[in-house]
């Protein structure tokens, strides 16, 4: 076995598991298709006793007209009901197979960590659930049913032939190095092919997807026909690889066919030989010279079943190497209900992945409970990357995070982030009524909570001009809604969860100053005995917190109240004089 092939087996193995909960059905689907192929060959062998009896029949008393059709009635109905058991059931376990990958593989995702997802396009990401778990469907379930009809038939008509004659049978065996070469070829370049298209599949999602998403920004760009030509490239080389993977086919075919009908040309070449003459019927010569016609086209079929597995088996890598990522760190055993919100970084530093420099220097504070940190400071100095570091969505390179006194480290996730609410200028809404993105994800929270929320935060405001009020449907990422609007139903939504720690992430960027007026009483609502950390560029709304962090280059370079660092006028200083200068 060629390391190609022992890869696809070994691939194939991984998927084992996945049948084992419907092993009975599949016994009964496997007897089920046997049956219907045995059928077949029963009604090939019905040629030998038409020819040798069929024409005696005045001397048997007619009898074998009349059972001849009873029989032919028979196979018809057995198959008939044979081929619908087997088609039923061998869907039914694909279709549970793909939904448990399906699953599985949802679920997975939701394990991952945030560095996983910032490597990996959507679009990619989404096609392997979609696309791969189909051809996985197509190897698991065709490619099955292909693989043993054709096998059945086979080995079926082959022992029709060796029990007329195994000399003038066995002439033919010949072919089946030549055959087994030329299907080992081509699998071999079907399995290179496929992998290819999986891969191109994605890519063909991910440009897809950042249309779908950057549409607004296309049209007012004009970036249409840039567009055009990204997906027409990456549209035409999946179909370069398409038409690669069907001429492999269509040479296959062909050629299969032409080595098995050297079957038929080398049964009638030896009777030219008196003593096989001698030793067959009329009945018997027909039925091996048909059954080696009819060998061909299982045989041709196995190219399309090699098709179809190894698109199969590279959907399966692919999705196995996935599964293959681990899941988020979570080996906290402690477990905190509620935390009371004392935050502290102790010699705290970062480096994100692949990176050449630190995104965090050596950073140190302390948050008591109730109060409010404010962290400023241009664009990639390390803010966010502090709020990052808290939620655990990496994990700090050097240095510790406490709450209330334990490392965060030590605590379960779920513990941590249930306690930790978080208002961004980047709001993700769901496809859903405001009622339900402002209760996302509790099922079971009661109706007044949620309204309530909606009146502190705000959204009541508009939501009761609507027709549907809260039950209005927001769009696609809340795409009917402004970015005022969105941003209330993302402090509502942290409203509702209530956590003692609340990170407000420019959650006032560049909103009007009547929406901003608004948010801002709504983050009022929301702060209330919390402690809040707070990333702004508009220093007129964070004079007011407890203590503000000035940031520059992953490092806190002045910490204070805003009246102590005016008077210092150091870096603080010199960022509120350019800021209100403007």
């Amino acid at each position: 076995m060629d390391s190609k092939n022992q890869k696809s087996f070994q691939i194939f193995k991984l998927l084992i598991p996945y049948f084992k909960p419907y092993k009975v059905i599949i016994i009964i689907a496997v007897i089920a298709l046997i049956i219907t192929q045995v059928t077949t060959l029963g009604a090939t062998y019905l040629t030998k006793p038409i020819i040798d009896d069929g024409f005696n029949a005045q001397s048997q008393g007619n009898n074998f007209w009349v059972w001849l059709p009873l029989v032919l009635l028979g196979l018809v109905i057995i198959k008939g009901f044979t081929q619908f058991v087997y088609v039923y059931l061998i869907e039914y376990t694909t279709s549970k197979m793909v939904m448990s990958l399906r699953q599985q593989l949802f679920e997975h995702y939701l394990r991952l960590p945030v560095q996983f997802f910032d490597k990996r396009n959507t679009g990619s990401l989404l096609s392997r659930i979609t696309y791969d778990t189909e051809q996985v469907a197509q190897a698991s379930g065709d490619a099955l049913i292909r693989l043993i009809t054709n096998t059945t038939l086979v080995i079926g008509y082959l022992a029709l032939m060796i029990y007329q004659n195994w000399i003038l049978s066995l002439s033919t065996l010949v072919l089946v190095p030549i055959m087994g070469y030329c299907l080992k070829y081509i699998q071999n370049k079907m399995r290179t092919i496929a992998k290819r298209l999986q891969d191109t599949m994605g890519s063909v999602a991910a440009v897809s997807e950042e249309m779908l998403r950057g549409h607004r920004e296309i049209r007012s760009y004009g970036g249409q026909k840039h567009e055009k030509k990204k997906f027409l490239e990456t549209n035409n080389f999946y179909r370069r690889q398409y038409m690669k993977m069907q001429t492999v086919t269509a040479i296959g075919d062909p050629v299969i066919v032409i080595i098995s009908s050297f079957a038929g040309i080398i049964l009638i070449s030896l009777m030219n030989f008196e003593f096989i003459r001698d030793s067959l019927t009329p009945g018997s010569f027909v039925l091996i010279v048909s059954s080696a016609m009819m060998l061909p086209k299982p045989v041709k079929t196995f190219s399309k079943t090699l098709s179809s597995f190894q698109k199969g088996m590279a959907a399966c890598e692919t999705l196995f190497q996935l599964f293959n990522f681990k899941p988020e760190k979570d080996d906290g055993n402690l477990e905190i209900n509620k935390i009371l919100g004392n935050i502290e970084f102790k010699n705290v530093s970062f480096e994100y992945e692949n990176s050449d420099s630190k995104a965090l220097k050596n950073c140190s504070f302390k948050l008591q409970k109730g109060k409010s940190l404010a962290l400023v400071g241009r664009s990639g100095s390390g803010k966010t990357t502090i709020t990052n570091l808290l939620n655990r969505f990496y994990t700090v390179t050097e240095g510790n995070i406490y709450i209330d006194g334990h490392d965060i480290n030590q605590l379960k996730l779920n513990d941590l982030r249930k306690n930790i609410s978080i208002v961004s200028q980047n709001i993700h809404l769901f496809n859903d009524s405001i009622y339900n993105n402002i209760a996302y994800p509790y099922n079971n929270v009661h109706e007044d909570e949620v309204i309530k929320a909606a009146k502190l935060a705000n959204v009541s405001e508009f939501a009761d001009k609507l027709e549907a009020g809260l039950n209005t449907v927001v769009g696609q990422n809340g795409v009917l809604l402004s970015g005022g609007q969105k941003q209330r139903i993302a402090i509502a939504r942290a409203l509702l969860k209530s956590s003692p720690i609340l990170i407000l992430d420019e959650a006032t960027s560049a909103l009007d100053t009547e929406s901003e007026r608004l948010i801002q009483q709504a983050i009022e609502n929301l702060e209330k005995d919390k402690t809040v950390i707070v990333i702004a560029h508009r220093l007129s709304t964070i004079e007011n917190c407890d203590t503000i962090a000035v940031m520059d280059r992953g490092e806190i370079v002045e910490m204070g109240t805003h009246s102590d660092l005016i008077k210092k006028q150091e870096a603080y200083y010199a960022f509120h004089n350019t800021q209100f200068e403007q």
